[in-house]
């Protein structure tokens, strides 16, 4: 609005303060023109005061994007560094956390799951497996091969197992199930598995190469430790393979 809008505004209305006046009404056109003075006085001081305060809210709002672009940039930073560590670091956590030969648990994870397992009040098993005669299998077709045999074995055991269980490598050629299920249930898997490895021979770099497995199956119970379990379910698979091999037997039944 310009000072010459203003300036009608004024006399516009001086104009009906005296008509008020001339009505019999003084002091409501006193008072008006009051009111009229004192809000002129503000709009004239509004607008000798408003380049000053436009520059300070324009100062303030680029400083606040400033600001906002900033924390951007730190925030977007922050994602990048952690992503970067996260590419560094998934690999090893993986290798870790999985055999390089065959794909299968490493001792440790199952060690882990197991001893998380023993806390709660859920039935499970841990199921001993053992490559019969594994050495033969190398002395005959060397380490490549047996290093074929490892991973199709693993590979035929997991395809065996339901996606709660887990398959480890114990070390060498023995590997270890911790099978959420009761010993009945688990003795049904360990059978599933002995029937499978022994159904159809592995490929390898020598050829096809036939082997059997032997399973020891021990079911957790309220007495055991994490030693006591691994130890019974060890026995069961010493008596499988001492009793002639490619057999499942479970702790505790004759």
């Amino acid at each position: 609005m310009s000072l010459e809008v203003c300036s009608l505004i004024n006399f516009s209305s001086a104009l009906a303060a005296s008509a008020m006046a001339a009505a019999g009404r003084p002091s409501l056109a006193v008072l008006f023109l009051v009111v009229l003075a004192l809000a002129n006085g503000g709009f004239y001081l509004f607008l000798k005061r408003k380049p000053a305060k436009i520059r300070e809210f324009a100062s303030l709002a680029e400083e606040a994007e400033t600001l906002r672009r900033q924390l951007v940039e730190m925030e977007s930073a922050q994602w990048t560094r952690a992503a970067r560590v996260a590419e560094r670091t998934a690999p090893l956590v993986f290798s870790s956390a999985s055999d390089k030969l065959t794909g299968a648990a490493t001792r440790r994870r199952f060690e882990v799951c197991l001893n998380s397992m023993m806390a709660s009040t859920r039935p499970f098993s841990v199921l001993f497996l053992d490559i019969d005669y594994f050495k033969k299998v190398n002395d005959t077709y060397g380490h490549r091969a047996g290093d074929d045999v490892l991973r199709g074995f693993a590979r035929t055991v997991s395809r065996c197992l339901r996606p709660e269980d887990l398959l480890a490598r114990y070390g060498g050629e023995e590997f270890v199930v911790l099978c959420r299920s009761d010993p009945a249930g688990a003795g049904k898997v360990a059978e599933r598995i002995r029937e499978a490895v022994a159904a159809r021979p592995f490929e390898t770099c020598a050829g096809p190469v036939a082997v059997t497995c032997s399973v020891g199956v021990a079911g957790r119970t309220q007495q055991d430790s994490m030693e006591t379990l691994l130890e019974r379910a060890d026995r069961a698979l010493y008596a499988a393979k001492n009793s002639g091999r490619n057999k499942v037997v479970i702790a505790g039944e004759n």
